[in-house]
């Protein structure tokens, strides 16, 4: 089954359900192929809409997946509606489940000091059988990347899960993926070890579904507005283009 991408702003956005992104994280561990995953959000989108230097930084992972009501929105207003959101918080879920299953290790790298930890340990609880090789936090500086580079070579996972936030995730993954090639899948999800640790809730499943989680996180973290607001130029835009086609598409009638 071919790969369905839908172009928004010059990012390459991989139209597929989560289950379909799973399946693709299966065949890394059983092929040669290793797979690099983003998550783009709105605020993605609108940095992908300012920079060329975004939108190639996004389009070097193997899979995008359309993270948040947002995407999903812009993708219609532009014409190119995308049929599967994918939260990469599930995604994650997801792709622990599938490594416990398999056998797989995971190196989890991020959040504050101790929230990796902690988040191992809540993880473990739930996968008793998961094999977490490795953690730490996603504040250092130049010269402990390279030290973390050299921890995470030794720990040898099969899945890195890097949480720093965007672009510094998505950079520091493009950055050093060659020098990491032999982990099977690299995925960036954000604030995932956040929630996994408990410093975090996420929105109830109610919420989830009505794609109201984003105000979910607003509300208990009234600093995220301002990203919010931001982030919204992106969707002005694809409102102006729909609205242009429509007044394009009543002239040609009349």
């Amino acid at each position: 089954m071919l790969k369905k991408y839908v172009n928004l702003f010059g990012i390459y956005i991989d139209d597929i359900p989560l289950s379909r992104a799973v399946g693709l994280a299966r065949t890394s561990f059983v092929s040669r192929e290793s797979r690099v995953f983003f998550t783009p959000n709105l605020e993605m989108l609108e940095g992908a809409r300012k920079s060329e230097e975004i939108r190639n930084l996004l389009n070097s992972a193997s899979i995008l997946l359309p993270d948040g009501v947002g995407v999903l929105l812009a993708s219609r207003l532009l014409d190119t509606p995308i049929a599967n959101k994918v939260a990469g918080i599930d995604f994650g879920e997801e792709l622990i489940a599938l490594s416990e299953r398999e056998g797989k290790s995971i190196f989890l790298l991020g959040g504050r000091a101790g929230v990796a930890k902690k988040a191992a340990k809540n993880l473990l609880e739930k996968h008793p059988n998961l094999k977490i090789c490795g953690v730490h936090n996603g504040y250092f500086d130049g010269e402990e990347e390279k030290e973390i580079i050299n921890k995470i070579k030794m720990a040898n996972p099969d899945v890195l899960i890097v949480c720093m936030g965007f672009p510094r995730q998505e950079r520091f993954v493009n950055t050093h993926k060659n020098q990491l090639s032999d982990i099977k899948i690299i995925a960036c999800l954000g604030g995932a070890l956040d929630i996994w640790s408990g410093k975090k809730k996420r929105a109830p499943v109610f919420l989830q579904k009505m794609h109201l989680e984003w105000a979910w996180r607003t509300a208990l973290e009234p600093k995220r507005a301002l990203r919010l607001a931001k982030s919204l130029p992106a969707l002005t835009v694809a409102l102006g283009d729909k609205l242009q086609k429509i007044v394009n598409n009543k002239s040609i009638k009349t």
